[in-house]
């Protein structure tokens, strides 16, 4: 029976390792009037080897409000490389300006 068991074992398909790598995304909304927003907020990270999922920053407190600074923080299991840009999509009726994005 144990021979069984460990026979079963054995031929079973090996699974790969998975990797995660952390992220962490800081921006600088302007300090003008009408630059925090309220809409939904979307980034991903591209680079040479590929891009994450798309995330949604949004903080548990009121985030990307005039004169701030947020940082969200997320791991993807993506190797993007180094990295190239990083695409931000919003949705939603209002806009958000911001002085600068750090990845």
């Amino acid at each position: 029976m144990l021979l069984a068991v460990l026979t079963v074992l054995l031929s079973l398909p090996r699974v790969a390792q998975c990797v995660w790598y952390w992220y962490n995304v800081t921006t600088l909304t302007s300090d003008v009037a009408d630059a925090g927003s309220h809409s939904p907020f979307y980034y991903t990270i591209i680079g040479t080897n590929g891009e994450t999922a798309e995330y949604d920053a949004d903080n548990t407190w009121d985030d990307r409000q005039r004169g701030a600074t947020d940082t969200w923080t997320w791991y993807d299991d993506t190797d993007i490389g180094e990295f190239r840009c990083i695409r931000i999509r919003m949705s939603g009726d209002d806009d958000w300006g911001f002085d600068w994005v750090i990845l």
